[in-house]
């Protein structure tokens, strides 16, 4: 009985020892900042960017290691101490922001991680933008002219869709300039006055008119702005037209054509220069009214595609002929081509051509 006791009070003694040992021998890492947020104020956006450090001291019992500083944003960068930080020792992690296109007030967090406490550091400011110059604003230089730009890119357009953009010109000489445009396709209309001002802003608007423009897919024209009958400058136009399906009914799409390829990828192996290949494929309609082949679109000047017939009756079949042009390239190579058809249900098609050409 005796000895019962005394390895029940054994046992006891143990269990509040162990109890107590977490609190006076395991180690404890504590990361103390001097302060955790920055305030830049009111800034100008020339200086481009702006820096800060904070600093921290490691106040625990064995080293601190930073393993990542990660602020809240791709306009907020970071820099930090990468040694273990001993007991007692200082680091610091400097936070820079970029002002540049940033106007208007900001507020940042960037959270450090290490092998204490996460811990989250903030900044804040106000950006005042700097004052745009007219070479800012008009990048393009033509004689006493400048341009906001000269390219134009309407994007994807449907063809029951019209859609405007606005260049802005600038006359920086003492007299008025009278301008013209030429190899304007039927598609584009442009609204500008005669002449423009001296040292005054003029806007011209292109209009694009998806049911003018006859061509589907990627569509691509110079127009020409002539000054004394001189072309002085080109603006490039782009835009991707494609068919407006929206407004046909369940039993126009029961009718509608509906495309179906023998393959969707063409292989040629290995070929040597100058030696050339081609390939078939077998384009059926398995609809009931006709299938166009609006354009087959080729995005490699090695391979190119011809059709035999661009209209295809319901049940009935043509080719596609694809060919390669071994001397345009080499090696192994991936390819695509795109067909671009009246199918409302998959109104553009890729096929996908490997190639593996030696000399």
């Amino acid at each position: 009985m005796l000895k019962s006791y005394k390895r029940m009070k054994k046992t006891v003694f143990i269990f509040f020892l162990s109890l107590c040992l977490p609190f006076g021998v395991y180690s404890q890492v504590s990361l103390i900042f001097q302060r955790t947020f920055h305030d830049f104020g009111t800034i100008k956006e020339e200086l481009g960017k702006v820096s800060t450090r904070f600093y921290f001291v490691n106040k625990g019992t064995e080293p601190i290691v930073l393993r990542r500083v990660q602020p809240s944003c791709g306009c907020t960068t970071s820099e930090w101490s990468k040694e273990p930080i001993a007991v007692g020792d200082t680091g610091v992690i400097q936070i820079t922001y970029d002002l540049v296109n940033r106007p208007g007030a900001f507020e940042k967090s960037i959270y450090v991680y290490s092998n204490a406490k996460t811990v989250e550091l903030s900044i804040k400011g106000k950006v005042i933008p700097h004052e745009v110059t007219i070479e800012e604003m008009y990048p393009i230089v033509i004689k006493n002219l400048r341009l906001s730009t000269d390219k134009i890119d309407f994007g994807m357009l449907l063809d029951t869709q019209s859609q405007k953009f606005k260049i802005k010109i600038y006359n920086t000489s003492s007299e008025n300039i009278a301008v013209k445009f030429s190899n304007v396709p039927k598609y584009i209309t442009i609204d500008a006055p005669k002449t423009i001002p001296s040292n005054e802003e003029v806007v011209i608007t292109f209009s694009i008119h998806g049911s003018k423009c006859k061509q589907w897919g990627n569509v691509k024209n110079e127009i020409q702005i002539v000054e004394k009958k001189k072309v002085i400058k080109k603006i490039t136009i782009k835009a991707s037209i494609k068919e407006d399906f929206s407004k046909l009914t369940k039993s126009d799409l029961k009718e509608a054509p509906k495309v179906n390829f023998s393959t969707n990828a063409v292989v040629f192996e290995l070929l040597k220069q100058p030696d050339n290949k081609q390939d078939t494929i077998t384009v059926t309609n398995k609809g009931k009214k006709i299938l166009e082949i609006r354009k087959i679109i080729s995005h490699d000047e090695c391979i190119s595609a011809t059709f035999k017939n661009n209209k295809i009756k319901g049940g009935a079949s043509s080719e596609i002929i694809v060919n390669l042009n071994s001397v345009k390239t080499l090696g192994k190579r991936e390819h695509v081509i795109e067909v671009i058809t009246n199918d409302p249900k998959n109104p553009i098609q890729t096929i996908r051509v490997s190639s593996n050409v030696q000399k």
